[in-house]
């Protein structure tokens, strides 16, 4: 963690237009357990960077991009990650209870048992994404994109799934009592559930 705080230091003025400033980037650094709650990371690029474990806790990532990361375990609860760019990145059991994601970007991302709990998921995109055992209890989908994605066991209670595409989806085991469905395309229940 070596000099981060003048990293970002020049980053923050890098965001205000000030002179001197530069954009902050951790392509593959090795952030394991680190603390980054409540930070201001906005357009930090995290490419292939290990973040397992680390604490993100309200830490403001907006356009920030994660592509090819390692997060598994991260807290990223009540952050700011509108518009993050995380592709084929690795969230596996990471914590987004309470953050807003909109128009956050996992393509073909892992987040198998990754809890999104009242996040902010609008115009989200989870294309190809592994979503198996995800929590998205009383989260906001509203206008995302989940083609193809693996929803296996995933549980949808509560959450409000207006205009979201689940075109290709597996949702077999998956939940969704109380889910607000309107305009919801394509979703399929698993082959046990076509042949009832």
């Amino acid at each position: 963690m070596k000099g981060v705080d003048e990293i970002l230091d020049l980053h923050r003025k890098w965001l205000r237009g000030e002179p001197g400033g530069r954009r902050a980037g951790f392509r593959g650094t090795n952030f394991p357990q680190a603390n980054l709650a409540g930070m201001d990371l906005r357009k930090v690029d995290f490419t292939n960077a290990n973040l397992r474990k680390a604490n993100l806790r309200k830490a403001d990532l907006t356009g920030a991009y994660f592509m090819n990361a390692y997060a598994v375990g991260a807290n990223f609860t009540g952050a700011c990650f509108i518009g993050a760019y995380s592709p084929k990145a690795n969230f596996t059991n990471a914590n987004f209870t309470g953050a807003n994601l909109w128009e956050a970007d996992f393509w073909e991302a892992n987040l198998i048992n990754t809890n999104f709990t009242d996040a902010n998921l609008r115009q989200s995109c989870f294309r190809k994404t592994d979503l198996a055992g995800a929590n998205f209890r009383k989260a906001c989908l509203q206008e995302a994109d989940l083609w193809k994605a693996n929803l296996r066991e995933a549980d949808f209670t509560g959450a409000d799934l207006t205009d979201a595409d689940f075109t290709g989806a597996d949702v077999t085991g998956a939940r969704f009592e109380g889910a607000t469905m309107s305009g919801t395309e394509g979703l399929l229940r698993g082959p046990e559930e076509e042949q009832a």
